[in-house]
């Protein structure tokens, strides 16, 4: 693997399983998700393969997962969204309304639809 420490201190002996070279190839953290879309809470996932001594010196073990949660600002994302308006989230609920589907002077009519407002 390019990059990785092979010639270090100690691993010449008798140490198989001793963690060498920084400890770890880490992938890129993915980004944060959580099971609600305005909640607050998330997680986040990445690879990694833990780095130790064998066969004289020090390579990879096996890719896994490691999961870690995060913060996430949920703040605005739309969360609701009807043919003419939508809500957004707001303090990690969503209902704060968001605005209107419709342009160029048209409203909402009978919520579900845009169209110009004419007054009897």
């Amino acid at each position: 693997m390019p990059g990785l420490e092979t010639d270090v201190p100690g691993c010449d002996r008798e140490t198989n399983a001793a963690t060498c070279g920084g400890g770890a190839v880490l992938g890129a953290w993915s980004s944060c998700t959580g099971p609600d879309i305005c909640g607050y809470d998330g997680t986040h996932r990445r690879t990694r393969r833990d780095l130790s001594c064998s066969d004289g010196g020090c390579n990879p073990g096996p890719e896994y997962d490691e999961m870690e949660s995060c913060p996430r600002d949920t703040d605005g994302t739309i969360c609701l969204s009807y043919p003419c308006d939508y809500y957004v989230c707001s303090g990690g609920s969503c209902g704060s309304y968001g605005g209107s589907n419709c342009e160029g002077g048209m409203t909402c009519s009978f919520g579900s639809y845009c169209d110009y407002f004419c007054p009897p």
